[in-house]
């Protein structure tokens, strides 16, 4: 596979992250040192799916300790061959997933399916076409270039015992994540409040190493599935403009 700096671990391969978070984030040394239990936590839920593991994930809402991709190579290798720059505009990835790479559609079609207004609409096709990521057939219907598609990201978020504020991180990352779990390096004092609080999401959970809540696969939209693996692609190092 060819992927910018990797490492084996465990059933993952973990790579360096090609994009930078803008500033110097700050990690506690406490959280850092959880890092090995969330490829083990990601390694238990592939069920023999092969692992791309990125830690410090820039995601389109908020940065996640860590998001495993499950058959990540494969997906990378047949997006990176079309040779399109990442596509990390929220809208060109809304009309990305409305177009089809098998059947044309006319830009009312795809105004349909997107309910973006005609301006934006146009501006966001334009942008697509320059890049390649969208022809224009003979009888002016537009194709998505082949090579897009959404990835299986789990988003895992790592916290010592602050379960509130993990959560509200973990939440965020339910908006692009197809699963995402908290990892606590232990339990609670009032634990009973924290399984309260995960009754009403997806969200899973894991205690010291041990998962004690698997998570459920969050219900998205194509197009922010889309915004999300083009995040990915662009962590990975993608194609750039």
């Amino acid at each position: 596979m060819d992927l910018p700096a990797v490492a084996q671990s465990h059933m993952a391969i973990v790579a360096a992250s090609e994009r930078r978070r803008s500033g110097v984030p700050f990690r506690p040394e406490a959280e850092a040192a959880l890092a090995p239990l969330l490829i083990d936590i990601a390694s238990e839920l592939a069920r023999g799916r092969d692992i791309v593991a990125i830690p410090e994930f820039i995601g389109p809402f908020g940065v996640a300790d860590l998001v495993a991709v499950y058959n990540g190579q494969e997906w990378y290798l047949v997006r990176r061959a079309n040779g399109v720059p990442p596509v990390l505009n929220e809208v060109d990835a809304l009309v990305l997933g409305a177009a089809s790479v098998r059947f044309g559609r006319s830009v009312a079609e795809l105004a349909a399916r997107t309910h973006l207004p005609g301006h934006a609409l146009d501006t966001s096709i334009s942008r697509l076409r320059r890049i390649g990521a969208l022809s224009q057939r003979s009888d002016d219907r537009l194709v998505r270039a082949g090579g897009f598609a959404p990835a299986q990201l789990h988003a895992i978020e790592a916290k010592v015992d602050d379960w509130r504020r993990g959560l509200s991180q973990a939440q965020r990352y339910a908006l692009w994540a197809d699963q995402v779990t908290l990892v606590l390096g232990g339990a609670p004092r009032r634990i009973e409040e924290l399984q309260q609080a995960l009754m009403k999401t997806r969200i899973g959970l894991a205690i010291a190493g041990e998962l004690v809540r698997r998570p459920k696969r969050t219900l998205l939209p194509l197009g922010r599935r889309m915004w999300a693996a083009e995040h990915l692609f662009a962590m990975l190092g993608g194609t750039r403009a």
